[in-house]
């Protein structure tokens, strides 16, 4: 009598939703003026543009009932992010000297140091998996996928476009009298890697490897030239 969506019929065998495959038995569909029924035929009759949608109670995703009519205007699921791991990379190098090759006693010093950062994102498209297999993405949905990701990676790591921030630290340090004691500062940004999980219209899942910026740390080592007596 009338045909049911793709993604309505992948629900009435499994009870999941076409989204994000949580189990939902007991769904209601929606018409545009705000009724609601879990009768398919009562919904038939009641729904004359036949624009009843269903709407997810986990994932607040929405998808079509009947196949006939145009894909309804819906919030995407939401993207989750899975972190994978932290790591540390090579930032910048500096050197300060501080110099006591005159003195006869041992004398601290105080040093402020401080460098620039702007914490980045950085999204690899072109490595996604998903639920269903391994490969690229059509070329149309590369900027869609590429907003949405980047969107949540802002959200959850306060990211701001173009700010930068600087990392401070104080340094105490003793240097030997006639000695001349080279600083050797390496600043190493740390990064959080992981994978941003999109659902996608057909059911499955798309696991796009991100690399967000977090913070920068500071390691540091000495070098003495002692002055001839």
């Amino acid at each position: 009598m009338f045909g049911l969506s793709q993604q309505h019929t992948k629900f009435m065998t499994s009870l999941k939703c076409p989204l994000c495959d949580e189990r939902i038995p007991g769904a209601k569909a929606r018409l545009a003026d705000g009724r609601e029924t879990r009768s398919l035929e009562r919904l038939y009759l009641m729904s004359k543009g036949r624009t009843a949608v269903m709407v997810c109670p986990d994932c607040q995703g929405e998808w079509p009932v009947f196949a006939s009519e145009a894909p309804a205007a819906r919030n995407p699921a939401p993207v989750r992010l899975r972190e994978t791991e932290r790591v540390k990379e090579a930032f910048s190098e500096d050197t300060r000297e501080l110099d006591n090759r005159g003195g006869s006693t041992t004398t601290t010093q105080t040093m402020s140091v401080s460098e620039q950062w702007t914490q980045t994102m950085q999204i690899d498209v072109e490595r996604t998996e998903t639920t269903q297999n391994t490969g690229t993405i059509g070329v149309d949905q590369v900027a869609s996928i590429s907003t949405q990701v980047e969107e949540e990676l802002k959200r959850s790591y306060s990211i701001t476009d173009t700010h930068q921030r600087t990392h401070s630290e104080e340094l105490t340090i003793e240097v030997p009298p006639h000695t001349l004691r080279h600083l050797d500062l390496r600043y190493k940004r740390i990064l959080q890697k992981g994978v941003a999980e999109v659902p996608m219209d057909d059911g499955s899942v798309l696991e796009v490897p991100f690399k967000v910026a977090l913070n920068l740390s500071l390691d540091w080592s000495q070098r003495d030239e002692v002055a001839s007596s």
